[in-house]
């Protein structure tokens, strides 16, 4: 898809009657927080490097 068809398509789906979901909206309507989608975002890449620092440090396995 070529930037031509992106803002086209992007026109379309702003001026039709469908609502468009924002996470922010999502975030503020289930958790009364609009800074959640970040945080969790942050907590997963947390996670995700602890877990290597802990896969690293384990001991080479010789098969």
């Amino acid at each position: 898809m070529n930037n031509t068809k992106i803002i086209i398509y992007l026109k379309l789906a702003l001026s039709s009657q469908k609502t468009i979901y924002y996470a922010n909206d999502w975030a503020i309507e289930t958790m009364k927080n609009a800074r959640y989608p970040l945080e969790l975002f942050q907590r997963v890449v947390t996670v995700s490097l602890e877990t290597m620092k802990i896969v690293n440090a384990l001991p080479r396995l010789d098969i």
